[in-house]
């Protein structure tokens, strides 16, 4: 468990996890009506963000209570950030016509920084390539 080592608000002095799933539980420790609640765990009880990132206002995110009061069912977390996602990504074609040989322009905005060496790997299902070609020496 989390034990107590977290920070915010005083409705909630417990703090827990479940790996499978992947679930924070925070009890809480008042009765809170129409409170505005600020929990924040650090970085040491090593909570992780997924590897492969998560795109902004991320609907995966959910929020409930069994409160006996009135439950709520798994509902979205209405704001998150965007962490080792693409905030914008587009692809274009010149000419558009299926089968044809083409200029392929992509443009995108990473979440992350991108460093020398990284690796932007673009899937295109369906498109191909000569056996000839092995790498692009310049693109821009």
């Amino acid at each position: 468990p989390f034990s107590n080592y977290f920070t915010g608000s005083p409705d909630f002095g417990v703090a827990s996890w479940t790996q499978t799933p992947a679930r924070l539980w925070l009890t809480a420790t008042r009765y809170s009506r129409d409170a505005f609640v600020f929990v924040v765990i650090p970085v040491e009880q090593q909570i992780r963000i997924p590897i492969d990132g998560s795109p902004k206002n991320n609907n995966l995110l959910r929020i409930a209570t069994t409160a006996p009061q009135g439950v709520v069912l798994p509902s979205p977390i209405e704001r998150s950030p965007a962490v080792g996602t693409f905030s914008v990504s587009e692809i274009e074609y010149n000419p558009r016509l299926a089968g044809a040989m083409t200029d392929v322009t992509m443009s995108f905005q990473a979440t992350m920084n991108i460093v020398q060496n990284d690796t932007v790997v673009v899937v295109l299902p369906g498109h191909w390539v000569p056996r000839r070609w092995k790498q692009i020496q310049e693109v821009f």
